[in-house]
């Protein structure tokens, strides 16, 4: 890491001093990656700005990809951010000026009855996003990865040659007589080596039961 700290150390750093307004000279400790024991001290100042780095870094390849996906002007409801990250302080103003002043807003967790109030946390988002998507609870469409809109209860349509073969309209693709024999004569070659291995595994347990006996 930047700091030199432990994956580990580094992670409470950021939950517990993560800011993006790097504004105070406070010293803390920070543990050296190899070794135990040793400390040196880090300003709060210094902390901010790597964390504001790998942010803006982070931010900025979502931007980029938002842009290749040419959807970036069909947002009308906005950027939403959600999951741990956006528990640190300024990211929604950061989000705004990389986003092309496009409405940012950060989300938590859907409402969920028996929620406890540690899974609210904006950390768990997708999580408890995912139990909603696999229980039913997702808006009656989404985008497939071939970018195509899709709807809930939709028939997926089957490719013509497919199509073709169910109908009897056009036959199904059949192995060449050569490959066939040729696959048979792998497989018989198959049962004779592990014919071969288990005559030869018999053997030898004879052989070590008759060494034992003398």
């Amino acid at each position: 890491t930047a700091l030199h700290t432990p994956l580990g150390a580094a992670e409470n750093i950021k939950i517990n001093y993560g800011s993006l307004h790097g504004s105070s000279s406070d010293l803390i400790e920070l543990p050296v990656i190899g070794d135990d024991g040793s400390t040196h001290e880090v300003s709060l100042d210094i902390v901010s700005n790597v964390i504001y780095v790998r942010v803006e870094e982070t931010l900025m390849i979502l931007a980029k990809a938002l842009e290749d996906s040419r959807f970036k002007d069909q947002l009308g409801a906005g950027i939403v951010l959600t999951g741990g990250m956006t528990k640190l302080e300024g990211i929604r103003d950061l989000a705004t000026a990389i986003f092309d002043n496009l409405p940012v807003r950060v989300a938590k967790p859907r409402e969920m009855e028996g929620l406890f109030e540690t899974l609210r946390d904006p950390g768990y988002s997708t999580a408890i996003g995912l139990v909603l998507y696999g229980g039913g609870h997702f808006t009656p469409y989404e985008i497939d990865s071939n970018k195509k809109l899709r709807y809930k209860n939709e028939e997926i349509e089957q490719s013509q040659k497919v199509q073709n073969i169910l109908n009897g309209t056009e036959d199904a693709p059949i192995f060449h007589e050569e490959g066939i024999e040729s696959t048979k004569e792998k497989l018989s070659n198959i049962a004779v080596i592990n014919e071969k291995r288990d005559k030869s595994g018999f053997a030898s347990k004879m052989w070590n039961s008759l060494k034992q006996l003398f």
